[in-house]
């Protein structure tokens, strides 16, 4: 089974495929050795070149490293970070929400805030009917209501702003 990854050191960028029987970073192939006396110390040959590297610290998907001496803090990405980062689902929601808007068309039943309001995620803001159902429309993120467009009763189309954060 191959597996990609995507490595990140600073703003390199590097593309690293696995198999079963071998590793290649941006396509080229890489030899490894273990060393059997520490289990965080390897030897890689990457371009004709030995390179001494020592697993140091892992939190996460955060990995400092130290090659030859030199220590470096690195990312990896894997298969599903990389599909969510391709469908826009891995980005911060609080820094591109400006405003709730109705996701079908609808009528306002009831407006759970204020105007001023500091909300957390998840947080009820309004109930919208539609289709003989009521939707309970939630806060996406941490936030602060600038100003509610709409008001109880109004009949809403669909992606019509109801608040703005």
């Amino acid at each position: 089974m191959n597996v990609k990854y995507q490595v990140t050191i600073d703003k390199t960028v590097l593309k690293v495929d696995q198999s079963a029987h071998a590793i290649s970073i941006n396509e080229q192939l890489i030899l490894m050795k273990h060393n059997g006396i520490r289990g965080d110390q390897h030897y890689i040959q990457y371009k004709f070149k030995t390179h001494e590297v020592e697993i140091i610290e892992q939190i996460g998907k955060m990995c400092r490293i130290k090659i030859n001496g030199k220590i470096i803090t690195l990312t990896v990405k894997d298969q599903l970070d990389l599909m969510l980062d391709k469908l826009g689902m891995n980005t911060k929601v609080s820094s591109k929400i400006s405003s709730l808007r109705a996701p079908m068309p609808g009528k306002i039943i009831e407006i759970l805030v204020q105007s001023g309001d500091q909300i957390k995620k998840g947080d009820p803001l309004i109930i919208l009917e539609a289709m003989k159902m009521e939707n309970v429309m939630k806060a996406p993120a941490d936030l602060t209501i600038a100003k509610i467009t709409v008001k109880v009763g109004d009949n809403v189309e669909k992606n019509k702003s109801l608040m703005e954060f």
